[in-house]
């Protein structure tokens, strides 16, 4: 019974929708602010940016409840935190600890995420949103109570599709504030140029998060105009009795409920959205068409997220970052700005090779150019790091971008100088999070932008120290992006958005005030480049409604556009030896690379298309919404051990013969500074029972753990594989240190920790154990294109006193790993040995699930292998290795394993694994997990021929 019912829970486990762990860095000092529904937690470094978020939450949730209709009943936690500078935020709507996750890195101008008043408003303002949604309580009772019992407990709209959760949210976000993505004109281009294509997403692709180009995009983007749509149809309250039909007393799907507010399937009614879409966007192509559409040629056809192209100051090379669906197509690539002959030979010659061998065959034609050969190529560090935003810095070396891991799992962007022609690279800053770098004509300087704690500022960078000077402080309301210099090396430009628009700004490269270049009070201007004479810039102007390329000369006047394209044209970098433009133009799969001749390019007039075109085209807000209310936050105050939440957890585990099953209490904070874990067990005979009660400290590096436990295992009720000298009531304590970090494709950790208890053994009687264990491990990981490697090393040793009888005990095991694209092959081998005259009870024992309720240190005799009977093989030393390989979630396996003194024995077993490493979810105070499940045969010994069943659900706090 306990066998069915934890393979149950865990097949339950495996086939959930994974969520991702929260990353946290509790052992900074951590403060909080506290206003009449919201606590919110943040790292001192971060009060600034904290407060500035606490004092728009209070005016959101008055904004949003009204127009949502609902709002949660429980305050809500906010945890802001910075460790890998990225743009995002994630709301976790659990009915009882309502949680939003923000990192405060504000967005580039390119981002459907650029166009806002204020980033801060706008992603406190999308996250509250999912919360004030999702935690919507069913007026079923029925349902009300299993949500209450269910864990993590979730309302009844938390089933509708993502692309509801996100569009609708993304919805409010314009809404109230008249900007946002709803507003913006990545958004429309996008919508636009997809649906030119014929390829805006079919209904049931709308909540995909991966499977081609802005795929994961279009719940938020497409998602949003539907829903907009659908509200200037059926009127905004629609919407809110689409929520209340799905959250009624008669249960419904969301298909259902839907279909009786609008009446019609989502499908359908959205197959008509795509059909009016569609129409809009021809409409809008013909207008433009129509005054001639500019949009230079192209330089190479390509998918994927293609960064900003870099001309080397002579001309002759151009550098380009390159995107694909995984890291492994990530790479950065130089070619030759002029056209080669060779690429044409050896077309033609394999055309003529093609007619030779049949000469009916048709050969294909060229739509595109000749995809071209890279003269240099840069690849993830590691194959897990890509480089980015290439700048040419004389004609050999390139500034390039790349994260770099800290201690605690941080990121940080930093700036690197890359020898193209040698291939050899140096890291120039550290620990500085610099990006968009651009190099000043000595050589000797950058101009780059720094993002440190929510805001982003220009900065100037030694190239040959990585010291930092700055330039110009961001602020919540000023943020710089892609810094430039100009020719004669004294004067940095940059985009800078400030009063909910991006415009061009300007700084004296040895310092000053900032002054602004260009300002459109009607539309963004971004990307700028300066052309060779220093006197004009080529820029990114939204006027009109679409990214277009523009110059605009430094002394001031009007724009001259240059470019008139259906999508949008975005990234220039000028050619100083031709004049040439090179940027990128979006298309359904892609960004392709494109030149323009900016001395012949005169599209004339800028065409304003109607809004009445949207979503093809950019929304324009008929009023601007009041900034959302603010009020002054008070002091904050030290987080301490945060506010505790508490779970109960089932957990147990069924190994061939036997079982136990337990519950496990887990108490936690917000960020998991301090875990608190109570564990109790009872199982069938021979099965390990008892209980435990443990800590763990975070708030320091290393971290501290401490535990009491209290074991009753009397392994000679399994029968054959064991007697009654190891029966024995076990009852201590432990304490311990922990510190790990990671350095990109090297992972380690130390440990190490002592022992007090009392053992009470059947044959032996009363007596104490002490011991000390440490343990070391290291782990490293790399690819290079679909070749991925992996190698681990651990080492653990103990030593102590049972009883009047010393002894030390040590345990190395390997790990080996080799893959191509989805195969891979893993060997993990693991030697042990006991010091001679250990009591028996500290010899090696293999079989059973290992330790279930005491650190596994403090038993690293007991060797876990569960399709075994506890006490299988036994011995002073032990001596086992795995092979594997995976296909899919499942893992089949060869396993064998020895204690006997010349190897001449083994115990070998052949079967077939699943397991689920879960790193914990602080907003659900779900502590770190491990589920497996698996089935093994014999192949020789007493367990010839013979079928093991196991599965096991195991909490770590």
């Amino acid at each position: 019974m306990i066998k069915r019912v934890l393979l149950a829970v865990l097949l339950g486990a495996a086939c959930a929708r994974t969520a991702a762990a929260q990353s946290t860095r509790p052992w900074l000092a951590w403060r909080t602010l506290r206003t009449e529904h919201f606590d919110v937690h943040f790292p001192a470094e971060l009060e600034p940016w904290a407060r500035e978020a606490a004092s728009r939450m209070e005016g959101i949730q008055a904004a949003v409840a009204p127009l949502v209709g609902s709002t949660p009943d429980r305050r809500v936690t906010v945890v802001i935190d910075d460790p890998a500078g990225e743009t995002n935020g994630t709301a976790w709507s659990f009915l009882r600890t309502p949680y939003i996750q923000l990192y405060p890195t504000p967005p580039d101008p390119r981002s459907s995420l650029g166009n806002s008043r204020n980033y801060t408003e706008q992603l406190t303002l999308h996250e509250f949103t999912h919360i004030a949604h999702l935690t919507r309580p069913s007026r079923d009772p029925f349902t009300r109570l299993r949500s209450v019992l269910a864990l993590p407990g979730q309302g009844p709209l938390s089933v509708a599709p993502r692309w509801v959760k996100e569009g609708y949210a993304t919805y409010v976000e314009g809404r109230l504030t008249g900007s946002g993505r709803p507003f913006s004109a990545i958004r429309a281009s996008t919508i636009r140029q997809f649906a030119l294509e014929g390829r805006l997403p079919a209904y049931g692709q709308l909540d995909a998060v991966t499977g081609g180009y802005q795929s994961g995009s279009m719940a938020y983007l497409t998602g949003s105009a539907f829903l907009e749509w659908l509200a200037a149809r059926r009127g905004e309250q629609s919407l809110v009795d689409l929520w209340r039909r799905m959250s009624a007393r008669q249960i419904r799907t969301f298909d259902e409920a839907f279909r009786g507010v609008y009446g019609g399937s989502p499908a359908e009614l959205y197959g008509l959205f795509v059909v009016e879409a569609t129409a809009n966007a021809l409409e809008a192509r013909r207008l433009l068409s129509t005054a001639g559409l500019v949009a230079g040629d192209t330089v190479q056809h390509l998918t994927w997220g293609t960064g900003d192209p870099s001309v080397s100051a002579d001309g002759r090379h151009v550098a380009l970052p390159l995107r694909g669906p995984s890291i492994l197509w990530s790479r950065i690539v130089v070619w030759r700005t002029a056209e080669t002959a060779a690429g044409d030979s050896a077309a033609n010659a394999a055309r003529d090779a093609l007619l030779r061998r049949d000469s009916l065959d048709v050969p294909a034609i060229q739509v595109w150019p000749r995809p071209r050969t890279p003269i240099a190529t840069l690849r993830p560090a590691g194959g897990l790091y890509g480089y980015s935003q290439p700048r040419f810095m004389g004609a050999d070396q390139l500034l390039v971008i790349r994260s770099v891991p800290g201690g605690g799992g941080v990121l940080r962007p930093e700036l690197f100088v890359w020898n193209w022609r040698r291939n050899t690279i140096r890291q120039v800053t550290h620990n500085a999070a610099i990006r968009a770098a651009d190099p000043a004509p000595d050589g000797k300087r950058a101009a780059a932008v720094q993002c440190r704690n929510g805001f982003c500022g220009l900065v100037m960078v030694d190239l040959r120290t990585g010291a930092l000077t700055p330039l110009a402080g961001g602020t919540a309301d000023r943020v710089f992006d892609r810094a430039r210099f100009s020719p004669d090396g004294r004067t940095v430009v940059a985009a800078m958005q400030e009063g909910g628009r991006w415009k061009i700004a300007a700084v004296d490269a040895a310092g000053g005030p900032v002054r602004v270049v260009y300002d459109d009070p009607a539309a963004s201007t971004y990307d700028p480049a300066f052309t060779a004479d220093g006197d004009s810039l080529i820029v990114v102007s939204e006027a009109g409604g679409i990214p277009n390329l523009a110059r605009i000369a430094i002394a001031g006047g009007a724009p001259e556009p240059l470019t008139r394209v259906t999508g949008l044209a975005v990234a220039p970098d000028v050619n100083r030896a031709t004049g040439d433009v090179y940027f990128l133009s979006l298309h359904a799969y892609g960004l392709d690379l494109q030149r323009l001749d900016s001395a012949t390019a005169r599209p004339g007039a800028i065409v304003q298309l109607p809004a009445s075109l949207a979503p093809a085209v950019r929304r324009v807000a008929e009023t601007a919404p009041d900034t959302l209310a603010r009020a002054a936050v008070g002091a904050s105050s030290a987080y301490g051990i945060g506010p505790r939440w508490i779970r109960v957890l089932p957990w147990g585990s069924a190994t061939a013969g036997t079982g136990t099953a337990g519950v496990a209490l887990h108490n936690a904070d917000p960020i998991g500074r301090l875990s608190l874990m109570a564990r109790g067990g009872w199982g069938a005979e021979g099965a390990e029972r008892g209980a435990s009660a443990g800590a763990v400290w975070r708030g320091m590096r290393p971290s501290v753990a401490a535990e009491a436990f209290f074991i009753n295992h009397n392994p000679s009720g399994l029968g054959a594989y064991a007697d009654d000298g190891f029966d024995a009531d076990y009852a201590g304590a432990a304490a311990s240190v922990r510190n790990a970090w990671n350095r990109g494709r090297l992972a380690q950790e130390w440990r190490a920790g002592v022992s007090a208890g009392r053992l009470d053994q059947a044959e032996e009687g009363a007596s104490a154990r002490t011991l000390a264990f440490g343990r070391y491990a290291a782990s490293n990981s790399g690819r290079r294109g679909p070749l991925f490697t992996s190698g681990g090393l651990a080492l653990s040793g103990s030593g102590g006193q049972t009883a009047d009888e010393r002894w030390a005990r040590g345990v190395a095991g390997v790990s080996l790993g080799l893959g191509w694209g989805a195969l891979g092959l893993r060997g993990d081998a693991s030697y042990g040995r006991v010091s001679g005259g250990t009591p028996r009870w500290e010899r090696f024992t293999v079989g059973g699930a290992g330790p279930l309720l005491v650190d596994d240190a403090v038993l690293s005799q007991r060797i876990a292998m569960p399709a075994l009977r506890w006490g299988a093989l036994e011995g002073d030393e032990v001596l086992t290795w795995r092979v594997s390989t995976a296909f899919g979630g499942v893992r089949p396996y060869y396993w064998a394993g020895s204690t006997d003194p010349d190897w001449a024995r083994w115990q070998r077993m052949v079967g077939v694994e699943m397991s689920t490493d879960f790193a914990g979810l602080l907003s659900a105070a779900l502590p770190s997990f491990r589920a497996t499940g698996g089935v093994a045969y014999g192949l020789n010994g007493p367990y010839r021929n013979g079928w093991s069943l196991y599965t096991s659900l195991t909490y770590t706090p």
